[in-house]
């Protein structure tokens, strides 16, 4: 486990997990509220946020 995990606070927009996930090379983010976790965003939640429309 990392000791100090790149998260995501619940308010951000799912858009936002972009860079940190890239510059981290991490696949999924921790979603946080007062330091507690209570979800993750995925690389599948960047894909349907940036292209919702089916293909």
């Amino acid at each position: 486990m990392t000791r100090d995990p790149v998260t995501l606070p619940e308010e951000a927009p799912v858009v936002k997990a972009a860079k940190p996930m890239r510059d981290k090379d991490v696949h999924q983010l921790p979603v946080v509220v007062d330091g507690r976790p209570v979800g993750v965003v995925a690389l599948a939640d960047l894909s349907l946020a940036l292209d919702p429309a089916p293909a």
